[in-house]
């Protein structure tokens, strides 16, 4: 079918829970259903009764039968008149509906000479047919009145009639094919169905993805700052609050500055202002709970995603939505709208941090069971009871990793995170990873159909993990979970629980290979190679006797992998022909997944306002930046780059990755202009991006491709490279970059300085382009995604 998801779109635009419901369901579909489905949205002023009325009038003209199906949630979208229409209700104009304060009740519009027609029509039984003579007259209406009548109040009786009539003939079953809404409460609205009707619950998750349970710092609540949200009452109640845990608000709203007055000089409550996707789920991971006390809300995607997040949420008696959810107790606390009593609720929570996880761990598995496949299958039963969807099965992808992934901050996490999440989205994606010792099991629903369970390394694992290291003298905890994975039971356990359910086992990189057999004749083994490892590690370990035959170990291992596999996955095109050159491996399918990057977390920074963040953050000279991990390769690069610094002294070096504890441990003391940040998330490794002039890429050795650089393209830097740095890169993206030798660097770096057209827009915009067209996860994705398809067949 084609679908058309009909909306409004608010005037002045904002984002809002309302659109990024559309966008959630609208992708559902497309990505979830043999359906195709697209948003349409017309501009709908709702601010005075004249814009209102146009709004319905606009969508009652607008023909939409090349759909085969429409879906509309709010008005006045449902206005439009469609023989295969389902109303997925969210909320009607609450301040003509719930928030009735009687004002001009008695108002009687026979007692208007003016209002003749409009009260004979209203007057009557609802009639699509009534619907233009009412818009005419009520055109005709608001030219002659004058402007200051109590006639146009807003809101006022006059205009409650006329949405009232118009939404009865909208919602009337004639014109309907499925009622649904978004919450009980919702369905439970006086006045919000027609009579007849018992609308369908149907539960919708949020749109944002990634969720991860993280630390207990603060509280927290994010939310449009309106009396609606009632976040004065939180404030009231942080003041009588005895705990020292602050409270974080995030969001905007025309009460902003009275609450900040409010809070006063309350050290513990902090205001974020507007904050992006991607900081949300951060600020939810690293919650202790999420306050939410909004005033009878339609739904609130709040707690869901608070419960995502493994979180607790502490709300009201009268919260309405929420309350569907959130139980006393038992997923949080539910107390009465009270300052006194949510303080009590707060203390409670900041006392007692176990429960609170238990809580959290609650509302997480009530959460999951909310989910888009979920939403658009029950709205499809709607109009196709005796054909209801059912999305197919997914094949199962079970992978190991010797690392976790989540917060991805390395490039091989990179990869992992998004190359799977990317593919989740046709496959079911299971990913377990070794965690470090003495930390807890986590698992981290990161989209619907894919998930990271990391199990800790028991402690005679990291013992004898710690003994090879030492005769290594190198890390080595990849290659120990070869040797000692049976050292952590559970890991091997987990891995075994799931063997049986999977369709595809991926041993990225070669080290779980031993744990991660198929167990069915019909499950296929696909082996992941980041890298040619043999090469890798030979170059790391040292060249006597014990390195020597580490390295043995690894080209043992790595033979299994490539010869064992039904499909070899490779970085780059070189790196199979190496695989295939040791391994003769040849007759073993192989797809090629290059490295790329999530283009809706790397913004691309223009040079106006890069030179804005140099100043918010202090710094006013030139910046160079490398961004590496702690692999030879990468420390031979941030070496050479220190060796340059001495020939730039008025300019900056930022080393931003695990290469920086390298550099230290080597040099007794860093030129004052080279800065290594170490480790950091991707909020950071973003300013660092923002910051910078120019990236730098001096790399000479070392095997797959490098992550780093697609980064570098796509937030709009410029690019001072050799040509093996971006070998895997398209002929048409390297064009953009300044190549060189490693001799040639200081002499580029130089240009750099006072070349405008290495910094030309265009130019830069060009790059991200490129990025964005060929290297983003989804794009590369495909590829990979055909190739299981076809192994699977």
């Amino acid at each position: 079918m084609q679908i058309g998801i009909i909306a409004p779109s608010p005037v002045p635009f904002c984002i809002g829970g309302a659109e990024k419901f559309w966008w959630g369901l609208q992708r559902a579909f497309n990505e979830l259903t043999p359906h195709s489905a697209e948003l349409i949205k017309l501009p709908s002023p709702e601010n005075d009764f004249s814009s209102l009325v146009q709004s319905y009038q606009r969508f009652s003209q607008l023909k939409l039968d090349h759909f085969d199906l429409l879906i509309s949630s709010k008005y006045p979208a449902w206005m439009v008149s469609h023989p295969n229409h389902i109303c997925y209700l969210q909320h009607r104009l609450r301040g003509l509906y719930d928030t009735d304060n009687g004002h001009q009740r008695d108002l009687r519009l026979t007692h208007y000479s003016q209002l003749k027609k409009i009260s004979e029509i209203l007057s009557n039984d609802v009639d699509r047919q009534q619907i233009n003579f009412l818009f005419s007259e009520v055109k005709s209406f608001l030219l002659r009145e004058p402007i200051d009548s109590k006639l146009l109040d807003f809101p006022g009786q006059l205009i409650r009639q006329i949405i009232h009539y118009c939404d009865r003939i909208a919602l009337n079953p004639s014109e309907i094919a499925g009622y649904a809404a978004i919450s009980h409460n919702v369905a439970h609205r006086k006045n919000y169905f027609p009579d007849s009707i018992k609308p369908k619950v149907i539960h919708h998750p949020s749109d944002l993805e990634s969720f991860y349970c993280g630390k207990n710092d603060y509280f927290f609540t994010v939310g449009r700052l309106d009396n609606a949200k009632r976040v004065s009452l939180l404030i009231s109640a942080m003041k009588q609050a005895k705990t020292d845990i602050p409270l974080l608000i995030a969001g905007t709203g025309p009460e902003a500055n009275t609450l900040k007055q409010q809070a006063g000089n309350d050290s513990r409550i902090h205001f974020l202002g507007f904050v992006k996707d991607r900081e949300v789920i951060d600020l939810y991971a690293n919650a202790l709970a999420v306050l939410y006390v909004p005033y009878d809300e339609d739904y609130g995607l709040v707690p869901i995603e608070a419960f995502r997040s493994g979180k607790p949420v502490i709300t009201v008696t009268d919260a309405g939505g929420p309350l569907e959810f959130v139980r006393n107790l038992k997923t949080g606390w539910v107390v009465a709208p009270k300052p006194i009593s949510i303080a009590q609720a707060i203390d409670e929570c900041s006392q007692n941090i176990d429960r609170a996880a238990e809580y959290g761990k609650a509302g997480q598995a009530i959460a999951e069971t909310i989910t888009w496949e979920k939403t658009v299958r029950e709205l499809l039963a709607l109009v196709e009871p005796a054909q209801q969807f059912a999305a197919p099965r997914r094949k199962h992808l079970l992978i190991g990793s010797t690392f976790p992934v989540t917060p991805p901050r390395s490039g091989g996490q990179s990869r992992i995170f998004n190359l799977y999440k990317a593919l989740s989205y046709e496959f079911k994606v299971e990913l377990i990873s070794l965690g470090p010792v003495n930390s807890d099991p986590k698992t981290y629903q990161l989209t619907e159909n894919f998930c990271e369970i990391i199990v800790p390394k028991s402690r005679a694992h990291q013992k004898v993990e710690h003994q090879l290291e030492r005769q290594a003298g190198v890390s080595i905890g990849d290659l120990a979970a070869t040797f000692y994975g049976d050292r952590t039971p559970q890991l091997i356990e987990t891995i075994n629980q799931r063997r049986s359910q999977a369709d595809v086992l991926v041993a990225s990189h070669p080290y779980l290979l031993p744990w991660l057999q198929p167990k069915t004749s019909t499950s296929k083994l696909v082996y992941e190679a980041h890298n040619c490892e043999f090469d890798l590690k030979q170059g790391m370990f040292a060249q006597n006797r014990k390195g020597i035959a580490l390295a043995q170990e690894v080209l043992s291992l790595e033979a299994k992998a490539c010869q064992q596999a039904d499909l070899v996955v490779t970085c780059l095109e070189e790196d199979w022909q190496r695989l295939c050159e040791l391994y003769q491996c040849q007759a073993i399918p192989h797809v090629l997944v290059p490295n790329g990057v999530n283009c809706q977390e790397v913004l691309f920074v223009n040079p106006s306002v890069r030179s804005q963040w140099k100043k918010r953050i202090g710094y006013s000279s030139f910046i160079y930046l490398f961004v590496g991990s702690w692999h030879s390769p990468n420390v031979e690069a941030a070496r050479a780059i220190v060796g340059w610094s001495a020939s730039f002294p008025r300019q900056e070096f930022l080393i931003v990755g695990s290469v920086g504890h390298a550099l230290q441990q080597e040099f007794k003391k860093l030129p004052a202009n080279v800065h290594c940040l170490g480790e950091v998330d991707a909020r950071t490794k973003q300013v660092a991006l923002s910051v910078a002039d120019v990236a730098l890429n001096p790399m000479s050795s070392g095997s797959g491709s490098n992550l780093k650089v697609v980064e570098y393209l796509a937030s709009g830097l410029p690019l001072i490279t050799t040509e093996f740095g971006v070998r895997a890169l398209p002929a048409a993206l390297q064009e953009q970059c300044l190549l060189g030798d490693l001799t040639d660097f200081p002499n580029l770096m130089q240009q750099a300085l006072s070349n405008p057209h290495l910094h030309d827009l265009e130019v830069r915009q060009s790059a991200r382009q490129i990025v964005e067209d060929q290297l983003d996860w989804p794009a590369i994705a495909r590829d990979y995604a055909i190739a299981l398809k076809r192994l699977l067949k």
